[in-house]
């Protein structure tokens, strides 16, 4: 079938007037052959320049949202900050990281809070060690509720840790934080 579709593109074009499309020589049909195949070309043109637009605005999209993303990490560094350094308490305080990475400037180190800068699903982990027999527990906090309370208790060794990652649909303005517990065992 190719084949004589070409052996008809190159005998139409020496049969056929290149203006008027007249076939010189009606019997053969290439005319009719070289019509549906720039009606193909056009077709494909079209179907191509469509395709070309449609992938040019969904990079457009995809780099738009890659340059909103929300990058965030904090980590406690300081040992006079940590709780190894301070009484057993009963009611939960905020973690205030002292080392910010990563940063929109949307983590206040006044109040360990993390503003949300822009809505999506954001992924946050929290990671807890305790040390000698205390028992550690942390929640994380968003939007003022928990949605997630995470324990660790030093049973056969004096140094253990636990972690937690959840997902978060959040809107700009909702606040993200951590608190501890720390109590003696």
């Amino acid at each position: 079938m190719k084949v004589f579709i070409v052996l008809c593109v190159v005998m139409g074009s020496s049969l056929a007037s290149a203006q008027s499309m007249t076939c010189v020589d009606r019997v053969c049909g290439c005319c009719q052959t070289q019509k549906h195949l720039q009606r193909l070309d056009q077709f494909f043109t079209e179907v191509y320049t469509k395709s070309y637009e449609t992938l040019n605005k969904t990079k457009q999209a995809l780099d738009s949202r890659r340059a909103a993303r929300v990058s965030f990490s904090a980590v406690l560094t300081d040992t006079s900050q940590d709780c190894t350094s301070q009484e057993a308490t009963t009611v939960p305080q905020r973690v205030i990281f002292n080392s910010v990475r990563l940063d929109s400037n949307s983590y206040s180190t006044t109040t360990g809070a993390f503003t949300i800068p822009l809505s999506g699903v954001y992924v946050i982990a929290v990671t807890i060690s305790n040390f000698d027999n205390y028992k550690s527990c942390a929640n994380i906090v968003v939007k003022g509720e928990v949605v997630y309370k995470l324990d660790e208790r030093s049973v056969s060794d004096t140094q253990d840790s636990a972690s937690a990652v959840v997902q978060v649909f959040l809107s700009p303005g909702d606040v993200v934080l951590s608190k501890y517990k720390l109590t003696q065992c």
